[in-house]
């Protein structure tokens, strides 16, 4: 959980455009390896991280060509069954996999998950419902189980409790300031925060309290 670099960004840059000069940060780095959500990626991102030799841990966006490709070809009581499934924190998932563009892709089946978005559907009083919802895809390049994939990719929740640390208990947002300078240095000091969070807690953990 420990931050290792930031970088500000305009506000107009989608993220995966932020991904493409994020990735060659990493590179310069001499890091190996990324675990991103879907949001990040494109088959042009995908590519580009291919062509810088590193292992890639990535969610995909469920387009039609793939769920065509994919997807359609899952059988539901074969993906729905013990040997498929999968452990996570608070769920269970089952999982199949294929190869894709030099690597694995994983389609992720969540029963619970598919159950909240139906009863979303039916609340909005409408029956469409997408023939795959329930699942999600995972691609990787990296010589693993899909299951520890799959656990690994889940795992990135970390991140998330980071940006709520930072946004909660440091107080990025709202930020009352507009000039460069001050935005920059208001990251700063909200980035050194969450540090010593981090390193206090890491320092705390065998105690088992928190910072």
């Amino acid at each position: 959980g420990f931050p290792l670099f930031h970088k500000r960004y305009q506000g107009n840059l989608s993220n995966i455009q932020i991904y493409k000069d994020m990735t060659l940060e990493l590179k310069d780095r001499g890091m190996n390896s990324v675990i991103i959500d879907r949001g990040m990626m494109s088959p042009e991102n995908l590519q580009m991280t291919q062509s810088l030799q590193l292992k890639i841990i990535a969610g995909i966006k469920k387009t039609p060509t793939i769920a065509l490709e994919f997807l359609s070809k899952i059988i539901r009581d074969e993906i729905y069954s013990l040997k498929n499934m999968v452990k996570l924190k608070n769920t269970f998932v089952f999982i199949n996999t294929f190869d894709y563009s030099d690597g694995k892709l994983i389609a992720v089946y969540n029963p619970s998950l598919e159950v909240m978005k139906k009863q979303l559907n039916f609340n909005r009083d409408t029956d469409e419902i997408d023939p795959f919802i329930g699942y999600s895809l995972i691609y990787h390049n990296i010589e693993s189980p899909s299951s520890d994939i799959v656990k690994k990719y889940y795992d990135k929740e970390i991140v998330e409790r980071a940006f709520k640390q930072i946004k909660g208990i440091l107080n990025l947002r709202p930020i009352r300031v507009w000039l460069k300078d001050h935005v920059e240095a208001h990251i700063r000091i909200c980035y050194f925060g969450y540090a010593i969070l981090s390193l206090m807690n890491y320092k705390l953990r065998k105690l088992k309290i928190s910072s």
